[in-house]
């Protein structure tokens, strides 16, 4: 197997085995509402903002780089 296979297998199985830990509901505030979700939820969306973040910011660097050469 590829060592990058390797270690995305991990990195999902520690995802999922922190998710499946932490199924009970928290209450959070954003703005002006009051939420309850499950924390495995509100971990995931967290998730997927890290991820779209740092995947813009990426493309705007490599975008920087190829417009200076």
């Amino acid at each position: 197997m590829k060592i990058k296979t390797i270690i995305l297998t991990v990195i999902a199985t520690l995802v999922v085995v922190i998710f499946l830990q932490n199924l009970k509901a928290v209450y959070f505030q954003l703005l002006f509402w009051n939420l309850s979700v499950s924390l495995a939820i509100l971990l995931l969306m967290m998730l997927l903002i890290g991820i779209i973040v740092g995947t813009i910011i990426v493309g705007l660097i490599r975008r920087k780089r190829v417009n200076k050469h």
